[in-house]
């Protein structure tokens, strides 16, 4: 029985916040390019712009129980150029994961099992909302997340302590 392919569509596209970064959020997951930005007339350089550096695709195997990953990601954003993302995937457009994406390709040899997204990166927070997510924006130290009830709800970024919804 062969497989039915799926061609990978892009679902958001966003710059970090010192625009060095791209990140792409897709049926398949999410990838992540560094941009350059400078103006080098040497065309040594100039020939990769863009370069990928971190993929996390989501296969049908790597679905959890609640089937999260399912349709991939619809939200990726990053914090400057570290491994902390902010997702949203497609299936569950109210569940924002806050994501250390450093785990997904580190080999660790913690005895701690953390919780994994299907996309293999550490858990580091969830946060519901009553309506589908829009917009995430973060810096160094808020989280911002508009959603589809026009409700704008800013968090302290270190303690995903809810400041306030306006």
């Amino acid at each position: 029985m062969q497989a039915h392919f799926q061609p990978e569509k892009i679902h958001s596209c966003n710059l970090n916040q010192d625009n060095t970064c791209l990140s792409l959020a897709t049926t398949h997951g999410y990838r992540i390019y560094s941009v350059n930005t400078t103006n080098n007339n040497n065309s040594q350089n100039n020939n990769n712009a863009v370069d990928l550096i971190h993929s996390s695709l989501i296969s049908a195997d790597t679905y959890d129980v609640d089937g999260r990953g399912k349709g991939g990601v619809q939200i990726a954003k990053m914090l400057y150029c570290t491994s902390l993302l902010a997702i949203v995937y497609t299936n569950n457009p109210r569940l924002l994961s806050i994501e250390d994406a450093s785990g997904n390709t580190a080999t660790s040899s913690s005895s701690t099992t953390s919780a994994r997204s299907p996309n293999g990166n550490t858990i580091r927070c969830e946060r519901a909302f009553g309506s589908r997510i829009l917009r995430v924006e973060l810096n160094r130290r808020r989280l911002v997340v508009l959603t589809s009830d026009g409700l704008l709800h800013v968090f302290d970024l270190s303690s995903m302590r809810l400041l306030k919804s306006l």
